[in-house]
């Protein structure tokens, strides 16, 4: 029923015009006030080419722009499986301008961007690429302006992005390979068991360590988890599969 009553991966809150922004795998990117009134459609495609599976947004709390990604321009999100094994990167990180309703792609041939998360002055962006198993950043503003570059690589399938509102620091949720299994193998081919999950907390995105500040292991640590948001040492974590919402705190 996706392609037909949509399916809302990704959620954001508009400051300056009050609305929530919704990133809809199948509908696009989406607005909706609060009148409670259905939700309408901003955009549903960037440079004459159709989202395929709208996935992460975030909002400039200063100017109001929305970020936000597009995981492919082959495979609709039912089919992630098929995109990890193909090692898809037709991915985009767009920019929809709130002033002319227009939608600029900021970088192409991402390895299926699933999270995206905008620093608080709006000079960097940062994308997480699941067929990469990499975090990149994108500066926006100055010297370094519209440049690229890789600031983390040793994460598999990293999934939403979160901002700690206090310290500015990341949470990424994301999994790890367990020493020795599965080595060579394509993620999507291999046992869930040779996976943990975990949950980064990096310093916040202009600078980003190769080595997180902490992980956190879940109780069930092969259960996929697509989010992780918390303040100070309490940590919030999700899960798309698992039928529990656990809490946690790192030790």
């Amino acid at each position: 029923m996706g392609p037909v009553c949509g399916y809302p991966l990704g959620l954001a809150y508009n400051p300056l015009t009050r609305q929530l922004i919704i990133a809809d795998a199948y509908l696009g990117l989406l607005t909706a006030g609060p009148d409670g009134r259905l939700a309408k459609p901003l955009a549903t495609a960037a440079e004459g080419v159709p989202f395929v599976a709208t996935n992460a947004v975030d909002v400039d709390p200063l100017t109001g722009n929305i970020y936000f990604t597009d995981c492919s321009t082959r495979y609709q999100i039912r089919n992630y499986r098929q995109a990890l094994l193909a090692n898809d990167a037709t991915g985009r990180l767009m920019k929809y301008d709130v002033s002319t309703g227009q939608v600029t792609v900021l970088l192409s041939n991402l390895g299926f961007p699933t999270g995206v998360a905008l620093s608080g002055d709006g000079s960097v962006v940062l994308v997480s690429e699941a067929t990469r198993s990499q975090l990149t950043r994108l500066w926006l503003k100055g010297p370094r302006a519209n440049t690229a570059e890789v600031v983390l690589s040793d994460v598999v399938e990293p999934d939403n992005i979160r901002r700690d509102a206090g310290s500015g620091d990341l949470f990424i949720a994301a999994r790890r390979r367990r020493v020795g299994l599965g080595l060579g193998l394509p993620s999507a081919a291999r046992d869930d068991s040779d996976l943990e999950s975990i949950c980064l907390r990096l310093q916040r995105e202009q600078n980003v360590r190769e080595t997180p500040s902490f992980e956190v292991n879940l109780v069930s640590g092969s259960e996929r988890i697509s989010e992780c948001q918390g303040s100070g040492l309490d940590v919030c974590v999700t899960s798309m599969s698992a039928r529990y919402k656990p809490q946690t705190k790192p030790k």
